[in-house]
């Protein structure tokens, strides 16, 4: 029986799932009207990675010459998040701040999300309710041009209505590019896009 499926190089335009950093390759990956699905070379067939209605992806993206923002030494930075690329109902988005629906779709949530930083020296990340934090991955880089990128899991049972935000913080300050970098090889002007997350309503 044919199924009808889509290349989705549009709707995870910019991956946050890599195999490198989630187990997962974004190559060969399709959707239909209900899941998220990876071709195996294998066994020729398609199995699905997540429900697509189960899925938000919520991203920073700003213009092709648009830079990442500014960082200070030390300093606790609230990362933009601006973009809902995959909109559910218990997911909202205003001011940078991820709300949870839980009080009305409680449940486990699965929280993965990557953020860059550029010549910022220790860098690392972390998502907040404002009370507790989960870090994720530290990096450290002083070389010229290199960019790096903390990435971070969290998961939660979520039964009030909760916000959230992803925060980073650098050891030195850079100015305008701290937060990120434009790709100056940007042929198609397409937008650059930052910090990225994906959330997933598990059970």
């Amino acid at each position: 029986m044919a199924i009808s499926i889509t290349c989705i190089h549009h709707f995870i335009r910019h991956p946050i799932w890599t195999e490198s950093h989630f187990g997962i390759s974004t190559s060969n990956i399709y959707r239909d009207s209900s899941d998220i699905l990876q071709y195996d070379s294998a066994s020729e067939g398609l199995h699905s990675l997540c429900s697509v209605s189960q899925t938000c992806i919520i991203v920073d993206e700003k213009t092709e010459t648009t830079q990442g923002g500014s960082i200070t030494a030390n300093t606790d930075t609230t990362r933009n998040l601006n973009t809902v690329r995959s909109a559910q109902a218990w997911a909202t988005l205003a001011t940078n701040t991820i709300t949870i629906r839980g009080d009305i779709y409680p449940g486990v949530y699965l929280f993965k999300w990557k953020t860059p930083g550029y010549l910022c020296d220790e860098f690392i990340s972390w998502i907040t309710d404002g009370t507790t934090k989960t870090f994720g991955s530290p990096h450290y880089t002083v070389y010229t041009e290199v960019a790096i990128e903390s990435f971070g899991i969290h998961a939660e049972e979520i039964t009030t209505s909760k916000t959230y935000n992803i925060a980073v913080r650098g050891k030195s300050t850079r100015a305008t590019v701290g937060l990120g970098q434009v790709h100056e090889n940007n042929a198609s002007n397409d937008n650059n896009v930052y910090t990225q997350v994906i959330i997933q309503k598990v059970s």
